[in-house]
């Protein structure tokens, strides 16, 4: 029969492994020594909740009972933890992925001004209007085409996988307990601060921004067609550059 060490045995009692030693030499748990030394562990359970003590009162059943509450206790927390990791970003994160998401826009919308100016200027009012409104549905097009290139994840895999609870002893499971409140209350505040916020609020803004931008930007054969004609390629340029801008601003 393959025996557990003093340690482990200590573990399980939620006691120190001198507390063990102290007990076989006194004979309480001399029932469960083997032959090699190691420790029967029913033998230890059973012998211990009648003689090792935690405290006045606390014996090995209860102690292990105790232990298992606080582990479950300490997985809950991680998954709360990993849950409010994933569901909130830094508010800092969040603007700079908008100002990233508006450089991506300029860039597909560069070159759209001077499009409109060399068609559409000098064409009666109809006329431009059509050939502007084409111009926008193929930006619209270009910027609802996903990106080729998507940027590689800096996320560690091995950073989310869970710890083995079963080997930590309850002294580094309060700790571990201690510190996993911390940081869940620390996400909380920031989120009350504003310093966080919400993954889905972000993209609910996200998405207010883009839907504002559009229907700037489709407005804009509506704005400049009727003075197409009589403006010269430059200058339809610079109107439109402006209403362009406009809409741009939306996703600051």
């Amino acid at each position: 029969m393959e025996g557990i060490s003093r340690r482990e045995a200590a573990r399980r009692a939620g006691v120190n492994e001198a507390t063990i030693r102290k007990h076989l030499a006194n004979g309480d748990l001399a029932g469960a020594l083997l032959s090699d030394g190691s420790l029967d562990a029913a033998k230890v359970e059973r012998l211990a909740a009648r003689t090792i003590q935690k405290g006045p009162v606390a014996p090995m059943a209860l102690s292990s009972a105790r232990n298992r509450r606080l582990r479950a206790q300490v997985g809950n927390l991680i998954d709360d933890v990993a849950a409010s990791r994933a569901n909130a970003i830094t508010q800092a994160d969040a603007d700079a992925a908008m100002d990233e998401q508006r450089k991506v826009f300029a860039d597909k919308v560069a070159g759209f001004a001077w499009t409109v100016g060399t068609e559409a200027a000098g064409k009666p009012a109809s006329e431009a209007f059509a050939t502007i409104r084409d111009s926008v549905h193929r930006v619209l097009e270009r910027l609802s085409s996903p990106e080729s290139d998507a940027p590689d994840s800096d996320e560690d895999p091995n950073d989310n996988e869970a710890p083995d609870l079963d080997v930590l002893s309850p002294n580094d499971l309060a700790a571990r307990r201690i510190n996993l409140q911390a940081e869940k209350m620390e996400i909380e505040r920031a989120l009350a601060r504003g310093d966080m916020v919400l993954v889905d609020e972000a993209a609910r803004d996200f998405d207010t921004r883009m839907a504002t931008f559009k229907s700037l930007f489709t407005a804009i054969p509506a704005s400049v067609a009727n003075q197409a004609e009589t403006l010269t390629p430059d200058d339809l340029e610079a109107l439109v550059q402006i209403e362009v801008d406009q809409a741009l601003e939306a996703l600051r």
